[in-house]
């Protein structure tokens, strides 16, 4: 059998605070973590065939989460995005959940429901990438029965 995947997390902010917090709270659960501080870095953090969560700030210097989310979309091979900001009220979370993201942390963050949403986040990924084949699997890539 093969070994489980360790759940990925790419973490998209400018603000080195929200990094630190964030990278404690995945790196203590056991995440594989990598890091961006702007969108026209993000694609160096991913590629296709990268499958995880996209933690992104609302706002970021060179754009905002939704270009954030497009470009994840589509360069990953699965991707659900997290959209975190320190002004979240109604207006943000029905902006963020009806324009496709997965969902909307407040800030201060709360570490338990932080890692809660995004492990939900992952699990949809999961089920995703083994329900479509977006991408061809390579000829190395085992595919486990479910």
């Amino acid at each position: 059998m093969a070994a489980p995947v360790r759940p990925q997390i790419v973490l998209l902010s400018a603000n080195p605070e929200v990094r630190i917090t964030f990278r404690r709270i995945f790196d203590d659960s056991g995440w594989s973590i990598r890091e961006s501080k702007a969108i026209v870095r993000l694609a160096d953090a991913i590629d296709s065939a990268w499958m995880g969560v996209l933690l992104t700030d609302y706002t970021l210097p060179d754009g905002n989460w939704r270009t954030a989310m497009a470009v994840a979309k589509k360069v990953a091979f699965a991707c659900e995005t997290v959209v975190t900001s320190r002004i979240a009220d109604e207006r943000m979370w029905a902006e963020v959940l009806n324009l496709g993201a997965f969902d909307l942390i407040p800030q201060p963050i709360d570490p338990a429901d932080a890692l809660g949403l995004c492990t939900g986040a992952w699990r949809r990924v999961k089920s995703t990438r083994y329900q479509t084949r977006t991408v061809p699997p390579s000829t190395t890539t085992v595919w486990p029965v479910i």
